[in-house]
């Protein structure tokens, strides 16, 4: 084995001497000098280079343990920051909600006590009795309590109307609700009767 690593060496020099155009043919060492060259080559390997490959793979061993620990903390530390989002958009999506919620609670709340009154104050008017005057308010159903209050106060006017022609006090000021008024037009026809049959009395009287 020895023999061929000789030859193998003595073939490469050649061949680089003949690359360099030089000749050293004559120059040939002996199978110990060989043996010698190629053991200190060898010691040199082992004393050297080995050392050194193997500190630089240490190193790169080293480095890439390195990387690996950072792209390893790195990641758990995005996992964690991408938890936590999740976690605060949840958090804010279910609190939307539950004051969505409770907003809507609120309103119908509020929607079905607005009907509940107007309900009550229309069964009121219907008993014959003058209801207590309704809250305004800026939607529909603030247009109808604002018919119906407006219902109680002509009854309320058309009622106390009622009572002074009764009493005799044919010149009390009382005006209809509009043409289409039917219960005020009638009182105020029936005051203009009432005040022609007093006078027509007080007339005979004097006769």
């Amino acid at each position: 084995e020895q023999d061929l690593i000789i030859e193998d060496i003595r073939l490469a020099v050649k061949a680089n001497d003949l690359a360099a155009g030089t000749d050293t043919t004559g120059l040939r060492l002996t199978d110990q000098e060989m043996i010698g060259v190629i053991r200190q080559a060898n010691k040199s390997l082992e004393e050297k280079i080995l050392p050194v490959g193997l500190l630089l793979g240490k190193k790169i061993d080293a480095l890439i343990g390195q990387q690996t620990q950072t792209i390893q903390t790195r990641s758990t530390a995005l996992v964690q920051d991408l938890t936590q989002q999740n976690l605060v958009i949840f958090s804010l999506t279910s609190l939307i909600f539950i004051l969505g919620l409770g907003t809507t609670q609120r309103m119908v709340r509020r929607l079905v006590g607005a009907i509940g009154n107007l309900r009550d104050n229309l069964n009121t008017l219907a008993r014959g009795q003058l209801p207590a005057t309704l809250p305004g308010r800026t939607d529909e159903i603030g247009t109808a309590n604002a018919a119906a209050n407006q219902l109680a106060d002509n009854l309320r006017r058309a009622s106390q109307f009622a009572a002074q022609i009764g009493e005799g006090q044919f010149d009390s000021h009382f005006a209809a609700a509009g043409p289409h008024d039917v219960l005020g037009n009638a009182l105020l026809t029936t005051r203009d009767q009432l005040l022609a049959a007093h006078q027509s009395d007080q007339q005979r009287r004097w006769l």
